[in-house]
């Protein structure tokens, strides 16, 4: 059943209206027709199950016939994604997969040798919209988190008791970290296309970030992140 993201002031139960890019993909993309059945979040865990009763190009209404509240599976890891911002389209797919990946947050900051043009409004919208749609595609009911930060000593380290930074000057590998001995929060850095720079890796290793390895190669800053990010998980499962 397709799945699609509303607004919580959209509902007026039993109806709730769809508008803008979402109801003009029900009708135009995927040309669905009253008495179709769709599934609805709004982003805090509630799941509608609704029957279309109107379909038009920019409104679309639906009467809601159940409601269901998946509880969120709070990982004792929690991880956070930071990460510096990448040219063009790269930071789209991280925000993407790492929404897919179950990162509970991600912070994006500007780093010294950071390729990236400045942050628009637009760019931030469309990053949100990155962030739903991929929770559309994998079913998840509660968006990750995005955080934008002016720079990297901006970011609180306090509530982490795991802080990694992937560097490619280290040789112990990810693969290899024990994160058995307590449960707790778990950041790792990712910087941009040009590296750290000496006084960043300095400031984290002060920061009594733990350096690791990806690998034997040096991975583009958005390999890095998913690869990171799906060991972590890996290492963290339950």
């Amino acid at each position: 059943m397709r799945r699609f993201f509303i607004n919580s002031q959209s509902i007026q139960p039993p109806l709730v209206t769809l508008t803008g890019q979402e109801a003009q993909h029900i009708s135009r993309v995927l040309r669905m027709t009253v008495g179709d059945q769709v599934e609805l979040f709004d982003g805090t865990g509630a799941i509608f199950r609704a029957r279309l009763i109107s379909v038009h190009k920019n409104r679309v209404c639906a009467e809601i016939e159940n409601c269901e509240h998946e509880e969120r599976s709070l990982s004792p890891y929690p991880l956070s994604l930071m990460q510096a911002l990448l040219k063009g389209k790269k930071t789209d797919f991280v925000l993407q997969k790492a929404t897919e990946l179950g990162v509970e947050e991600c912070i994006l900051f500007r780093s010294r040798y950071c390729a990236a043009a400045e942050i628009t409004p637009q760019q931030q919208e469309r990053w949100q919209r990155i962030i739903l749609e991929s929770c559309k595609q994998c079913r998840r009911p509660v968006p990750m988190k995005l955080t934008l930060s002016p720079d990297l000593q901006a970011i609180p380290l306090d509530p982490f008791v795991y802080k990694f930074i992937a560097h490619e000057d280290e040789r112990k590998t990810a693969g290899q970290l024990n994160l058995s001995a307590a449960a707790g929060a778990i950041c790792i850095f990712i910087g941009p296309e040009g590296g750290w720079s000496n006084k960043e890796t300095e400031y984290l290793l002060g920061m009594n970030c733990t350096p690791v390895s990806l690998g034997e190669f040096i991975l583009r800053g958005e390999t890095a992140a998913v690869a990171a990010c799906s060991i972590l998980k890996y290492l963290t499962r339950t």
